[in-house]
Formats: structure tokens, sequence, C-alpha cells
């Protein structure tokens, strides 16, 4: 009996090795491939990969996490256009003489704890339209604004969805972890091999391994990507460098000027794109303006612009506007 014991003690001990073993190598192991320079072909994707809203919704709630039941959070009731974005509607043919400016970017674009009429892009069409536009021409401003997008799914919705609408202008927003690879394109990814296998489990579980489980694995993913972006700078600034030529590629080939509004305060993602800048300059001229010194206040509920900081931030773009599209 005592070396039955024994053997049942080793069995579950070398059981709970492997265990952590398999975790460990779960989590990091697909952290490894953000270390791999992308491919442009890498973001030429099915259009069903990116994630959008219900089109034409009015007023639905909208919770952005579980934890967003707090009572001082209160809940966020959005619309959205026939294309599925926090917008109104905007025909892809683009009205003769007008401007158009496309916002891409993520819960910040989006609006996280505004109002519709409180986001960035309202914001500064407002600001924009006061003014009378640019040289006398309107400007329209667009909405692409998707919670959980990084840095690298802003150029897949750019190619996939923005572009079609033919803007003159591209700005990215940019806080400091959207550098990792992991994001709601990257869940959906994930979803896909083992959406056959999900929908023959009871309605109940497969919500439980789609809506808990996977989306806990994507913020355990997501967190790890920027500790370890952070706490390697070298790597940091080359993941940066490495989306930025993607981007800027982008706009050379759409015919779009592009600007990044860096709402990150962060010194090193501010070294990366200026490392960028000064590297790519031709004839004095960077390949695309880089808007930062903003001061940015955050709400103490979840982290993201206030009505306020966006009010203080629209003239400051659309001055940065201006001055991108007067040059040649």
């Amino acid at each position: 009996m005592p070396g039955c014991r024994r053997v049942g003690c080793l069995v579950l001990v070398n059981g709970l090795a492997v265990g952590v073993v398999l975790l460990v190598f779960l989590l990091l192991y697909p952290l490894t491939k953000n270390f791999s320079p992308l491919r442009a072909d890498a973001f030429a994707t099915d259009a069903e990969l990116v994630p959008r809203f219900r089109p034409n919704l009015r007023d639905e709630p909208y919770l952005h996490t579980k934890a967003s039941f707090d009572p001082r959070y209160e809940v966020l009731r959005i619309s959205t256009n026939s294309a599925g974005f926090r917008d109104r509607e905007h025909a892809l043919a683009k009205p003769a003489e007008t401007l158009r400016v496309a916002f891409v970017g993520d819960s910040f674009v989006f609006g996280m704890d505004l109002t519709d009429a409180q986001t960035i892009t309202a914001v500064l069409q407002a600001e924009l339209d006061r003014r009378g536009g640019v040289g006398g021409r309107p400007v329209e401003v667009l909405n692409f604004g998707l919670p959980g997008l990084n840095f690298e799914g802003m150029g897949r919705v750019t190619q996939l969805v923005a572009a079609a609408y033919h803007p003159d202008v591209v700005l990215y927003s940019f806080i400091s972890d959207d550098v990792s690879r992991t994001d709601v394109i990257a869940l959906r990814e994930w979803l896909l091999p083992i959406e056959p296998w999900l929908r023959k489990l009871p309605s109940g579980l497969a919500d439980f391994v789609r809506d808990d489980l996977l989306v806990r694995y994507k913020m355990v993913r997501y967190d790890l990507d920027y500790r370890v972006f952070t706490w390697l700078p070298s790597l940091y600034r080359e993941r940066i460098a490495v989306v930025a030529d993607y981007l800027t590629g982008l706009a050379a080939s759409g015919g779009w000027k592009m600007g990044v509004v860096d709402y990150s305060q962060f010194p090193l993602a501010r070294q990366g794109f200026e490392e960028y800048l000064a590297a790519h300059t031709v004839d004095g001229q960077p390949p695309f303006a880089l808007l930062t010194g903003f001061d940015v206040e955050l709400n103490d509920r979840n982290a993201h612009p206030t009505a306020e900081c966006q009010q203080k931030l629209a003239p400051l773009l659309a001055d940065a506007i201006a001055g991108m599209l007067r040059k040649p």
C-alpha cells in the first residue's frame, strides 16, 4: 500500500508538472510570434475578421466589461451606421470638393464612457465645421474606432474598410499597449477553428468558453505582450517601426496623408516614433505626422479620455489636419 501511495503521488506530481508546462506553453509560445516582422500580406485577410457592431443600432446599451457594472459607471448607449461603426452615415463615394479624414483607432476613438456627440470624431467634426473646413473646402470626419483594437489591427481596418471611403487623411490613435499583437481580431482568429465544436455544446457552455475563458486568455496575452515589450525597450521600438512601416506603405499606396495621435504620453513610445521618422525622412519631409504633447485627461472609471479632454484636443487636431492638407 505505501508503494501504491508513492506511485499515486508521483503520478499526481508529474501530472501537475505537465499541466504547468502546458499552461506556460499556451501562454508564452504564441507570444513569441509577436517578435517576428509583420508581412504586408498578413493584413490582407478576410473582412469578416474585422469586428464590427450590428449596423443601424439606435441608443443601444453597451457595457465594456463585466466590471462595468461598477455603480460609478453609467451605461453607455451607442448608435451605429450601416457599416457597423459608431458614426453617422457616410456614402462610399466622396462628395465633390469635400476632404475626408478617417480616424482609425481603439476605444479612445470609439469613445468609451462618452455619448455619441462627445466622441473625438464628433467634436472634431463640429470644430472643423465651425472653421468652415480647410481652405474653403468642407471636411468630413469618419469614425473607425473599435474597442480592443491594437495598432496592428488599425492597419487591417484601414486596408479592408476605411480605404474604400477615399480619405485624404488617415489618423491613428495610439496608446502605449497598442504594440501588443493581441486584440479583438486575434480573438476572432482563435475562435474560427473551434466554432464548429462550440456549436455542438449547450449554448450556456459555449458562451462561457467564447465570452469568458477566451476573453480572459486574450487579456492575459495582451498584458504579457505589453510587459515583454516594455521590459525590452529595443523590441518595443522595433515593434513600432515594423507597424509604422506597414501603415506608411498603406498611405503611400492609397494616396492619403497619415498622422499618429499619441495619447500615451509614454516616453518610450514617443522615442520609437521619433526614431522611425528620423530614419525615413526624405528631403526633410517625414512620412507621417506625429501628433503628441497633448494634455490628455482620463476619467477615473476606466482610464479613457473625458469629454473635456476631447473638447481641448479637437482644436489642436483641427490645426494639425489643416497643416497636413495644405502640404503638397
